[in-house]
């Protein structure tokens, strides 16, 4: 039997307004961390030989890191951060603060904003 319109609709309303559960919310910080990298090397013109020099490791290694489906460490994540010349801040916010679903957040600023490098 066909599902009419309205049932889809509200199956697909029912998706985008559940809570994500805790991979869904890990997967959404890295693919924010990864693009913000990404961003930050191709604005430098950071490549990933360069990358991998700074973090002594080979360059297959960075491209498998930058191009895999990672589990990345929240150390690696702090060193890939520094490599490109950022600071990795990672913050909580109570889920009660807000009316709208909440995010984890996480906010990378220059270093050379606070006087460092």
């Amino acid at each position: 039997m066909q599902k009419n319109s309205k049932n889809i609709y509200k199956e697909i309303e029912d998706f985008f307004l559940a809570e994500p559960d805790a991979g869904q919310k890990a997967w959404d910080i890295i693919h924010d961390f990864y693009n913000l990298i990404l961003t930050e090397m191709e604005k430098k013109g950071i490549r990933q030989v360069d990358l991998a020099k700074k973090l002594n490791i080979s360059p297959a290694a960075v491209s498998k890191l930058l191009n895999k489906t990672p589990n990345i460490s929240l150390k690696k994540m702090v060193e890939l951060a520094d490599s490109v010349g950022l600071d990795l801040v990672i913050t909580s916010v109570r889920k009660d603060m807000y009316n709208t679903k909440p995010k984890s957040m996480m906010v990378a600023e220059d270093k050379a904003k606070y006087g460092k490098e």
